[in-house]
């Protein structure tokens, strides 16, 4: 079923619609089927669908149906994709469940075989969020934060972190836009879905990923809209997003822009401060707010290019200029140390192609892009701050700044050159064969501007990968059973300078490379039940920080050694309807067992990347969503998760480790939303949401060392939020009120750093489409 994930991207043209009762109620989870097609899909909370995987112009046969009303069947021209509208009639005589025969994008996605969520994001769109609050209430997913706005976090996936998850825009790498753009600064409303595979990878993103893969992904080509967002809060937050484009459908070309703005003080209130005198004496906690946190980035990508023609179905061109602003605190793993000045800056200039084509049953997806990743660490104040905002200066003489022995201006440029090539072929309707290259080049060079003698990335270093991959998809005659076989080969180059104690430079060259397999099933029971199960052997190359550092706080390791893991889902889907009951539940049994497992390992305010011989994470994660009337809706999930070192011997001595639990990773924690639609008309619309987040207790340390009643432990989290949102003229206006953290708990996460407490959101948005 990988067809399904290609396939869609080929065929990028899509037909949008609203159904609602005659008194213009929106009619949400009715079933829009194409009939020439055998495809569909079910309608949301506001009535609204989408059916992509279409050439237009043609004539289509729909059939739309729903629980409690007449079934309607209309033949209609679709020459664009403005929206199309549907009003069914109330049936008083029947009420039977209607059988749903057409499937929408997430579908079609599940039914592979992998383990997959798609978190669409219309319900979305008028709150004040990032991404990473977006993923934070999904299943398996966690993530820690060490400040507010822009800070550094690790998301952890069925228990893999940090590196092992790649993320990904429109099947772009992140990586490529650098630092200046995240998944914490980047807004919901350039954001249409996001899909989250867990474990077990398709081919087609051409991804050394050991956890999963998170993909983003943005509007289509095919619309014409403009959207425009802001939104302001506590600690001086502020977040402007426009987002426009106009597609003509008739001559067969389109032009859009992408930008945001962010900013936020950051000056949260920081409970347990520790302050230190001039000699470094302990002088007790205090309270104090943070000054140095303040962070600003701004992002704008212009984008333009045609579809629909002979040549190709989409081939377009995107420029884009990503720059941040960010002050540092303190240290990523302490709050011991506090500076006053030290800050960072990245800048981001990428250019990328995208070229897609339908050659009867050969379908090809490629992109290819370059650019420039700048980013700058400035330490030219020779001081020493203190948590309640004072400061010692230091000994000119010295020559120190605040946290290097000398002051300095590092200027890191990477020059960054990435492509990627799918091929497809339909041999018929049930088999499928796929192909996947890519490639991902990376120099790095480096330049002191106020210290001579550092000579950090001085001498060039550069790192190369390459990715092969084959498929084999699947599925009997009754479509009961969908499968697929793949294989990946990975092969990197690279070399590497750093200096040793006398400053001299030592150059490391390496050579590596992996084989990764596997394969996914599905067996449909009937139109409610599902059983799903995949396996792959994965292998990740180390990423260029991992191995070379970031010149500041991550130390090189040029012996780091890729990771290997066995990766294994089991999981089961369940969705029926019971009179104005809508009911989902979903479970997931996960394994990892990996090699050489990379892990951080802080040093003091430094750290470097480490491996650890053979790490195992397993666990259960468990999912429910229930609506009631199209009023009410209650979605819940849970994770639990183990994760121990399953090294017997470190250096041919016992591992006091061995089947510890690694620390400074949660292994309980869960999510409650509730919603309700107080009010919800043809134009109107108010609604009303409380999100709840647990995570439980954990270590910060090794669990095998040290004394239990003094170990240093990351307390219980339990917190809450509050959405209030209202829209009018069917959803062009609308402002929404946030309230997170709403009892003010005190919450810690990334290494025990307190996090913001009680904030409140307000968001403006304007959207208009045609």
């Amino acid at each position: 079923m990988l067809l399904l994930l290609i396939s869609t991207t080929i065929y990028a043209q899509e037909i949008k619609g609203r159904i609602q009762d005659e008194e213009g109620k929106p009619i949400a989870f009715a079933t829009v089927k194409i009939i020439e097609k055998n495809i569909g899909a079910i309608t949301n909370a506001d009535g609204l669908f989408k059916i992509e995987g279409l050439k237009l112009p043609a004539t289509y046969t729909f059939e739309v149906s729903s629980l409690g009303y007449l079934t309607i069947t209309n033949k209609k021209k679709i020459n664009s994709t403005s929206q199309l509208k549907f009003v069914l009639k109330e049936d008083v005589n029947q009420l039977q469940e209607v059988q749903i025969t057409g499937e929408s994008t997430a579908q079609q996605h599940q039914n592979a075989g992998y383990e997959v969520s798609t978190i669409a994001t219309d319900q979305l769109l008028n709150q004040s969020t990032d991404i990473n609050q977006i993923l934070k209430t999904t299943s398996g997913i966690n993530i820690r934060e060490t400040g507010g706005l822009g800070s550094g976090f690790s998301l952890s996936l069925n228990g893999l972190t940090g590196n092992q998850v790649r993320y990904y825009i429109d099947g772009v790498p992140m990586e490529s836009y650098g630092s200046a753009l995240t998944l914490n600064n980047y807004p919901v409303n350039l954001i249409e879905d996001i899909e989250i595979y867990k474990g077990v990878v398709p081919i087609n993103f051409g991804a050394d990923a050991l956890g999963g893969l998170i993909n983003i992904k943005t509007p289509n080509i095919h619309s014409t809209y403009f959207d425009a967002s802001y939104s302001l809060g506590s600690f001086n937050t502020h977040r402007v997003a426009l987002n426009g484009q106009f597609s003509d459908q008739e001559k067969g070309y389109f032009i859009s822009v992408q930008s945001f703005f962010n900013h936020s003080d950051n000056n949260y209130l920081m409970k347990k401060a520790p302050l230190y005198d001039s000699l470094g004496n302990s002088k007790g906690d205090i309270e104090a707010k943070r000054f140095n946190d303040q962070y600003s980035s701004a992002m704008i990508t212009a984008k333009t290019g045609v579809f629909n023609k002979s040549f190709a179905d989409e081939l377009s061109l995107s420029l884009t200029y990503a720059e941040n602003k960010n002050n540092i605190q303190h240290p990523p793993n302490t709050i011991n140390v506090v500076f006053g000045h030290l800050h960072e800056r990245s800048k981001t200039m990428l250019a990328n192609s995208r070229y897609k084509k339908a050659f009867g049953k050969l379908n090809v997806d490629a992109f290819v892009n370059g650019g420039l990743i700048q980013n700058s660490a400035i330490d030219t104040v020779g001081k020493i701050y203190r948590w309640d905002g004072s400061s010692i200066d230091r000994d000119p003489s010295t020559g120190k700044g605040e946290y290097y022995p000398q002051k300095s201006l590092l200027v890191i440029d990477d020059k960054v050159v990435r492509s990627n090539i799918n091929l497809s072929y339909d041999l018929n309707n049930n088999h499928t064969f796929a192909f996947n290259a890519g490639q991902n080049f990376l120099q790095r060079v480096g330049d002191d501007k106020v210290n001579p003698n550092n000579k950090t990335f001085r001498s060039p270093n550069h790192i190369n990968k390459t990715t092969l991959g084959g498929a084999w998809l699947a599925k009997t005659n009754n479509e009961k059973v969908e499968f697929s076989l793949f294989a990946k080969q990975y092969f990197y180059n690279g070399q590497i300078v750093i200096q040793d104690y006398e400053d001299n430079d030592i150059t490391t060259d390496i050579k590596n490379g992996g084989t990764g397999f596997g394969g996914t099933l599905t067996y449909h029971l009937n139109n409610h039940f599902d059983i799903k199960t995949s396996y792959e052997k994965a292998f990740r190359i180390p990423e260029a920080t991992e191995l070379l550092g970031d010149g500041i706080f991550i130390l090189p390791n040029p012996e780091l050694k890729p990771e290997k893991s066995h990766n294994a889902n089991l999981g089961l889907a369940y969705n029926n309807r019971f009179s104005n009951w809508f009911f989902k539940a979903n479970s997931n049994l996960f394994y990892r067992y990996s090699e050489d497992f990379i892990r951080f390992r802080p040093m003091g305010p430094q750290g470097t990347y480490e491996n650890i011989a053979n790490v195992r994470s397993m666990g259960l994660e468990l999912g429910l969503y229930t609506e009631y009337n199209r009023k009410f809706f209650v979605s819940a999930n849970l994770t639990y998760q183990d994760i121990t070192d399953q090294t017997a011997l470190d250096e041919g001595l016992p591992n006091v480790n061995y089947q510890s639990k690694v620390p400074n990773i949660p292994y309980l924690f869960g999510n409650l939303n509730l919603g309700y639609n107080i009010l919800q008309t043809s134009s109107k619309k108010l609604t009303t949401s409380w999100t709840s987040k647990y995570v439980h207790q954990f270590f910060l340390n090794w669990e095998s060392s040290g004394d239990p009643a003094e170990k240093l432990t990351i307390p219980t989290q339990f917190t809450h939020d509050l959405n209030i949102e209202y829209s009018f003229e069917q959803g062009k206006y609308n402002t929404t009120l946030t309230v997170s953290n709403i009892t003010d708990a005190e919450v810690y996460d990334n290494f025990k750093i307190q996090k913001p407490g009680r904030a409140f959101y307000l968001k403006f948005r304007y959207y208009f489409n045609r």
